[in-house]
């Protein structure tokens, strides 16, 4: 095929019989492959662009945008075309300008910006250039030459404008995004590392400095003049952060450079920071994990400094470098017997047994930690799990336990040691009896709960007398909802059960709805409960509780239409973003799962769509987007030309005046319908005939 007419034919006024599958996906191969070709005469491969450039779709652009974007990536195939530098320059004023009374789409922006990436490299290049040179804002400066920069790394011109923007500039954060530009693609530039070297030398702002190190180590490598003015800096300055960051970038640019190990060695000497002090240590392994100056440092450290933390950190670092060193074990242990701080103990209790499994005199201590220390209830759980993978037959912290059990005052205490007993050891016979035991006289009936929930997992039938009794006298509206919820795991017939969650729904705003929800997950044709949350949707004037309610009935067979017709009132009428953000997660979810027939949703999402049109909080507009973007993902094909008649039109001057928010959201959606539908028939869905 040699026409390119075969590709793109348009007969405006009547569409049905001209060609348009330069906006049909499997084509774009074909096209671009046509334009590579050397026996098409150049005359139609610029006709067939001109025609692309020039197209008018007569239906708000989508199609022209589209027409031009496949032209743009044409001229990586047609690199000759005498329209590239007016498509790029198009592009370019698409991606990045202002434009009248507003700033291109968000879906324009985001495709021209991806265009850039596909078409005529060099062309993209020079104008780029062009663009530096004459623009007048620093914001467009910057941006220009940072992608310049990322297309042509090392581009003159790209540099050029940053060293430029740091000389006329005295704003700190400009300065700092222009020094990190410069680090990304200046590399071996002498006037950008003198520039940089310049600014290390002589600024005043810290942040500012620490930035123009970084770049130097970036970009600096091998050159002399870069190494000895970062050894000239260490020099100066001693044990600082800053100094760090110095002696990284010095070993960036000079692999081995000895001032910088030095001064690191010195930070880990020196240093009250215990953080520098970690990093210092990391970075020298980095450099030699050989390094003897940093097993010596770290001793001396723990020897010398009287502060817990510098020694515990020094300490640490150690034993990561060498499990067995027993000046940085010694340390640990006798943190471990002085420290006041008990999370401190059991981190160092862990940390020790990690390291030496078979020390059986640490599992009493741990264990008599881990059952003392308050708030214990997640962290116990997570030490005894890396215990009882230690050894399961663990007899020392079995003993330990069972001592504990014999000889504590506090219950909570004898509680924590029973459940800590039954999981290291569920087949033991004597814990799950001893567990039972105290669960049934403890009187925080709260912890009772959790204790109970936890045995019923080893032995469902111990735990069920706590569990009625739980139901039977508690007026915690909560510990009755999670005993008859367990109850009903272990016997879903249970009446006893089902009793209390039915006057839990009838009679609590806060739990009536889990209790019901619940209800309807054993047996979805309860009808009391089915009843109960029906005249709960009638008279709530409360839209969180409506839409609850709405999500649990559209799950149950007979009342999908009554949870449908409640969420599409919700949208219609709802000005809470957070409603309108909930309600379409819901329909997403819906729609996906398939249990509902997609006729029956078709209302709801097209009150999301007018929602668009009504939805008026100023606080929560933005949400608006993620609303389309949610639809797209979900719309049916055969709805996208109602879309358009729907929204087409809110996309004009006033419109975006008003809301800029609202103007992207509508945009979104109707370009994905463009993308979705052929252009003859998004044209007729736009003049609506």
């Amino acid at each position: 095929m040699n026409d390119w007419h075969y590709f793109f034919h348009h007969i405006p006024g009547n569409l049905d019989k001209g060609t348009y599958r330069i906006f049909e996906p499997e084509w774009k191969a074909e096209i671009l492959h046509w334009f590579s070709r050397e026996d098409i005469p150049k005359e139609q491969k610029e006709e067939f662009v001109k025609a692309l450039v020039d197209f008018e779709d007569g239906c708000g652009d989508f199609y022209r945008y589209r027409a031009f974007l496949l032209a743009s990536e044409a001229l990586a195939y047609f690199p000759e075309c005498s329209l590239g530098d007016a498509i790029v320059k198009q592009l370019l004023d698409w991606s990045y300008v202002y434009f009248g009374w507003k700033i291109f789409p968000l879906r324009v922006r985001d495709a021209a910006k991806a265009a850039l990436e596909l078409t005529d490299k060099q062309r993209v290049i020079a104008a780029f250039v062009c663009f530096l040179h004459n623009t007048e804002t620093r914001l467009a400066l910057r941006w220009a030459a940072e992608k310049l920069g990322k297309l042509d790394p090392g581009n003159k011109n790209a540099i050029a404008a940053l060293l430029l923007l740091l000389q006329v500039t005295q704003d700190s954060s400009t300065q700092i995004k222009a020094i990190r530009s410069l680090g990304e693609i200046a590399s071996g530039n002498e006037i950008a590392i003198a520039t940089l070297i310049h600014l290390m030398q002589t600024t005043l702002d810290k942040n500012v400095c620490y930035r123009a190190i970084e770049s130097l180590g970036k970009i600096g490598f091998g050159n002399r003049t870069a190494i000895s003015s970062l050894v000239e800096f260490l020099q100066i300055n001693r044990g600082d952060n800053i100094c760090f960051d110095a002696a990284k970038a010095l070993w960036q640019i000079d692999p081995g450079n000895p001032v910088a190990i030095d001064n690191l060695v010195q930070i880990l000497e020196l240093t009250q920071d215990t953080e520098l002090l970690d990093s210092a240590a990391a970075l020298l392994m980095q450099f030699d994990p050989l390094n003897l100056a940093v097993v010596t440092a770290l001793s001396e450290r723990i020897v010398s400094t009287q502060d817990e933390s510098m020694c515990l950190t020094a300490a640490d670092i150690l034993v990561e470098i060498d499990p067995s060193n027993q000046t940085a074990i010694a340390a640990l242990s006798q943190i471990l017997e002085s420290t006041q701080n008990e999370w401190r103990r059991l981190i160092l209790a862990c940390k020790l047994v990690q390291i030496n499994p078979l020390n059986q005199t640490l599992i009493p201590t741990l264990l008599q930690i881990i059952v003392t220390i308050e708030g214990e209830e997640k962290r116990y759980l997570q030490v005894t799990e890396k215990l009882a993978q230690i050894n399961s037959d663990n007899e020392p912290a079995i003993a330990t336990l069972y001592q504990i059990l014999q000889t504590a005052q506090d219950e909570l205490i004898r509680l924590s040691a029973a459940e800590i007993l039954v999981q290291i050891d569920p087949v033991n016979e004597m814990a799950i009896p001893i567990l039972d035991r105290i669960l049934k006289i403890i009187e925080d009936e709260s912890r009772r709960l959790k204790g109970s929930e936890k045995l019923v997992q080893i032995d469902s039938q111990a735990t069920v007398a706590i569990f009625y009794q739980l139901i039977e006298t508690n007026l915690d509206e909560l510990i009755r909802l999670r005993a008859a919820e367990t109850l009903l795991k272990i016997d879903p017939s249970n009446q006893l059960a089902i009793a209390n969650l039915l006057q839990i729904l009838a009679t609590s705003e806060s739990r009536g709805l889990v209790a019901g929800e619940t209800l309807l997950k054993i047996d979805p044709s309860n009808k009391i409960a089915i009843a109960i949350l029906s005249q709960i949707l009638e008279s709530t004037q409360d839209e969180w509780t409506s839409l609850r309610v709405a999500e649990i009935m559209v799950e149950i067979d007979d009342n999908r239409q009554k949870g449908l017709d409640a969420l599409v009132r919700l949208i219609k009428t709802t000005q809470d973003g957070g409603i309108l953000r909930y309600a379409t997660k819901s329909i997403e979810r819906l729609y996906s799962n398939n249990k509902i027939a997609k006729p029956l949703l078709d209302r709801a999402i097209f009150s999301l769509v007018e929602s668009f049109q009504t939805y008026k909080d100023d606080d929560y507009e933005s949400l608006l987007l993620w609303i389309s973007d949610r639809l797209s993902q979900i719309l049916p094909s055969d709805h996208l030309p109602k879309i358009v008649i729907i929204l087409k039109h809110c996309l004009g001057e006033q419109f975006y005046k008003s809301s800029s928010f609202r103007y992207e959201a509508v945009f979104n959606l109707i370009w994905h319908c463009a993308e979705n539908i052929n252009y003859p028939a998004f044209y007729q869905a736009w003049h609506n005939y």
